[in-house]
C-alpha cells in the first residue's frame, strides 16, 4: 500500500512540473497590449495616431517652437494602413534613436515636470503593434535642431530582448533650417470604426492647442487643416523637486542612495520641494532625529517613520505651480471660439492646488450658442495635460460633476447648445488606466472642478437674462412702432391739426433710454455679483444656487445675498413696518395682521388688547398681562385668521345693551 502510495506521489509530482522564467517588459505588454489600448484593430489605429501627435506636440513645446504637424494614413491593403507624422519639433539626437522607438520604458516623459505623456510607452506600444500585426519595419527620420545632419534609421523591435534591432543607418546634410521628425510605420486597422473618434480628436486637438498647425489627409484623399489662430504659447513648465508629501518609501531610499550630503538639515533642503532651513528643523526637532546625522546612517525604522511625518506633517509649504504649463484663459477661449463660433464664451482658471503633494491647475471654459451642437445632454470636452479625451466620458470626474448640479438654477434647461470644457494640468494625473481615457474622482480636483463650472454658470444666466431683458425690450419697440402712428394720426385729426408731430424723436429718445438703463443695471449686477462671489462659491458647493431675475422692472436687479435667504426650506420673514409712519390707525394694523401673508410679530399692546377680549375666560389678574405669543392664522377658511375686534368697541357695545 505504501509502494503504491509513492508510486501516486511520483506521478503526480511529475505531472505538475512548474516553470519559472522572466520576461521582457516588451514581451509584457506584447501579451498584455490591452491595457494600453491596443485591445482592437479600432482603436489601436487610433491611439498610435494620438500617442504619435501627442510626442509630436511635445518635441515644439520643449523647444518653443509653434507647432506645424502633418498626419498622413494610407490604406496599402485590406485593413494595413501607413501612417506617416511630421513635425517641425527639436528631433532626436542620434545616439537616442534607437532606443527611443525601439525599447520599451525608455524615455524622456521620467522626470518631475508637466508632460503629455506619463508611461513613456505610447509611441513604442504603437510600433510594438504595427510590427506584430504586419511584420514591417519602422522608418523614421530625425533632424536634431542645431545639428546639420539628418539621420535616416530603418529597425524593428526585438520583443524578447526589449532592445532594438537595427536594419538600417545612414545621413545626409540637412536642409538649412530644417529640424524636427517624420515617423513611418505599418499597423492593422479598422478605419471605418475608427474614423469619427480619430476626426474628433483631430479637431479638439486644435482647440486645447490654438496656438499649433495640424494637417490632416485620411485614406480617401481628404484633406484637414486647421490653422492656428494665435502666435502665442504657454509658458513651458520646468522641472522641480518631489514634494515632501508625495515621496513614499523606495523612493526616499533611492534619495539616500544619491545624495552626497552629510546631515539630515541640507539633506531636505536639497532634495525635497520648497523646504528651508527653519522648517527643515522644526521637522526633525518634531520627528526626533537629529538635524547632524548622515542620512546614509538612517535605519529601516526611522525611514519609514520620516515619510509617515512627511505625509502629515502641516508646516510644509504647498507645492509650486512653476512644473505646470496651463493654458491660460486667453488661449483656451482662443481655441473655442476658433472651433465652435460660440456666442458667449467664459473660461475660469482655479488657482493651483494640490493631492497628495502632486501640483494641479483647473482651466474651466463654458460656450453656448453659434457652432455648439443642440443636445438633451450638456456637451463635455475633458482634457488632462492638453490631451483630449474622447472614451469613458461617463467614469470620468468631471461627469460626475456636472451630473450632481441643478442647472435649472442658471435658467439652463435641457436641448439648449451649452458646452462644458475641462482642463486638468499636473504632474501625476490620476488616470485609473493606462489608456488614458478618464480621471479619477480626487476629492480635491472634484472640488476645484465644481467651483469653476459654477462660476461658469453664474456668468452664462446673467448673459442669458441680458438677452431676455434685451428681446423684451424690441418687442415693446415694435409696439410703439406699430400704433404710435396710429395713436399720433387719430389725435392729430381730434385736435383739428393739419400737420402730424414728430414722433420719431420719442422713438429715438425711448431707444436711448432702454439701452442707458439696461447697461447700468448689467454693471450693477455684475459689481454686486463680484463682492459675493466667495460667499456664492461656499454655499454652491452645498447645491445652494441663488437665481436673479432682472425682468421685473422697478425691483433691484439682484438681491442682496445674506445665509439667512438662502438656506433651504426656510420662511423667510418679512421686515417689520410701522404703519403709524404712514399715517394708519391701530384699527388698520390689526386687520393687517389679519393676513396671511403679513408674518410680523404682534406687539405687547395688541397682546394686551387681545387678553381684554377673552376677559370672560381668563381671571382679573391675567387681564392685564400681555400675552408672549403671536396670533397664528388659522388653518381653517382657506388659511385665512379671523378678523380682531378691538377691545375698547366690545366695551362700548356692551354699555349700549
Amino acid at each position: 500500500m505504501y509502494s503504491i502510495y509513492c508510486l501516486w506521489v511520483f506521478k503526480m509530482s511529475a505531472a505538475v512540473e512548474v516553470k519559472y522564467e522572466a520576461i521582457s517588459p516588451a514581451d509584457f505588454f506584447y501579451r498584455n497590449r490591452d491595457i494600453a489600448g491596443f485591445d482592437n484593430p479600432m482603436r489601436a489605429i487610433y491611439t498610435a495616431i494620438r500617442e504619435l501627435v501627442e510626442n509630436s506636440l511635445d518635441a515644439c513645446e520643449d523647444g518653443g517652437i509653434l507647432p506645424e504637424i502633418m498626419v498622413i494614413v494610407e490604406e496599402v491593403d485590406e485593413n494595413t494602413f501607413k501612417i506617416t507624422v511630421m513635425d517641425n519639433g527639436i528631433g532626436i539626437p542620434r545616439d537616442n534613436i534607437q532606443s527611443c522607438f525601439g525599447q520599451i520604458l525608455y524615455g524622456s516623459k521620467y522626470t518631475h515636470r508637466q508632460a503629455r505623456g506619463r508611461f513613456g510607452l505610447g509611441g513604442k506600444m504603437a510600433f510594438l503593434y504595427g510590427q506584430i500585426t504586419t511584420h514591417k519595419p519602422l522608418h523614421v527620420v530625425s533632424a536634431p535642431i542645431g545639428d546639420e545632419w539628418v539621420y535616416d534609421v530603418t529597425l524593428r523591435m526585438d520583443i524578447q530582448n526589449n532592445r532594438p534591432e537595427l536594419l538600417e543607418w545612414t545621413r545626409r546634410k540637412g536642409k538649412k533650417g530644417w529640424h524636427g521628425l517624420v515617423v513611418e510605420f505599418y499597423i492593422e486597422g479598422d478605419w471605418i470604426r475608427a474614423k469619427r473618434y480619430i476626426l474628433e480628436y483631430i479637431k479638439q486637438t486644435a482647440l486645447i492647442t490654438p496656438y499649433a498647425a495640424i494637417t490632416f489627409v485620411d485614406p480617401e484623399g481628404v484633406l484637414y487643416f486647421f490653422p492656428r489662430s494665435v502666435e502665442k504659447m504657454p509658458s513651458p513648465p520646468t522641472e522641480v523637486l518631489p514634494h515632501p508629501r508625495g515621496v513614499d518609501v523606495e523612493q526616499f531610499r533611492r534619495i539616500i542612495s544619491e545624495t552626497k550630503t552629510r546631515d539630515m538639515v541640507s539633506f531636505l533642503r536639497t532634495h525635497f520641494h520648497r523646504v528651508g532651513k527653519k522648517t527643515a528643523e522644526k521637522f526633525l526637532d518634531e520627528v526626533g532625529i537629529s538635524r547632524d546625522k548622515d542620512p546614509r546612517e538612517l535605519k529601516p525604522d526611522e525611514i519609514i517613520t520620516l515619510v509617515r511625518k512627511m505625509k502629515t506633517y502641516k508646516e510644509f509649504l504647498p507645492p509650486d505651480a512653476k512644473c505646470l504649463s496651463p493654458l491660460g484663459e486667453e488661449l483656451l477661449e482662443a481655441g473655442i471660439r476658433k472651433e465652435l463660433n460660440p456666442d458667449f464664451v467664459k473660461v475660469v482658471q482655479r488657482p493651483p492646488s494640490s493631492y497628495g503633494g502632486h501640483p494641479f491647475i483647473v482651466e474651466v471654459g463654458m460656450a453656448y450658442g453659434g457652432g455648439v451642437p443642440r443636445s438633451e445632454e450638456i456637451a463635455l470636452y475633458r482634457f488632462a495635460n492638453k490631451i483630449p479625451l474622447l472614451f469613458d466620458e461617463y467614469k470620468d470626474v468631471s461627469a460626475k460633476v456636472i451630473r450632481s448640479i441643478k442647472w435649472s438654477r442658471y435658467r439652463i434647461k435641457p436641448g439648449m447648445p451649452i458646452a462644458v470644457f475641462v482642463h486638468l494640468v499636473s504632474t501625476n494625473i490620476p488616470f485609473k488606466t493606462a489608456g488614458k481615457e478618464f480621471i479619477a474622482d480626487r476629492p480635491e480636483i472634484e472640488v476645484e472642478i465644481r467651483r469653476g463650472i459654477l462660476e461658469c454658470a453664474r456668468a452664462l444666466m446673467r448673459y442669458i437674462q441680458r438677452k431676455e431683458r434685451a428681446a423684451r425690450e424690441r418687442q415693446r419697440l415694435s409696439i410703439y412702432e406699430k400704433f404710435l402712428p396710429l395713436i399720433v394720426r387719430d389725435i392729430t385729426i381730434l385736435a383739428g391739426e393739419e400737420k402730424e408731430p414728430d414722433y420719431t424723436v420719442l422713438l429715438e429718445k425711448y431707444k436711448t433710454i432702454a439701452e442707458v438703463e439696461a447697461a447700468d443695471e448689467t454693471g450693477r449686477v455684475e459689481e454686486e455679483l463680484e463682492e459675493e462671489e466667495t460667499v456664492l462659491e461656499d454655499l454652491e458647493e452645498e447645491g445652494v444656487a441663488v437665481e436673479m431675475d432682472l425682468s421685473v422692472e422697478g425691483e433691484a436687479a439682484a438681491e442682496e445675498v445674506t445665509e439667512e435667504k438662502l438656506v433651504e426650506g426656510e420662511v423667510v420673514p418679512e421686515p417689520e413696518v410701522p404703519l403709524e409712519q404712514y399715517g394708519a390707525s391701530e384699527d388698520i394694523e390689526a386687520s393687517l395682521t389679519d393676513n396671511p401673508g403679513f408674518a410680523s410679530k404682534t406687539k405687547s399692546t395688541k397682546a394686551s388688547r387681545k387678553s381684554v377680549r377673552r376677559g370672560e375666560k381668563e381671571s382679573a389678574e391675567e387681564k392685564g398681562k400681555p400675552s408672549s405669543k403671536a396670533r397664528k392664522p388659522s388653518s381653517k377658511g382657506g388659511g385665512r385668521a379671523k378678523p380682531a375686534k378691538k377691545a375698547g368697541k366690545k366695551e362700548k357695545s356692551e354699555e349700549e345693551e
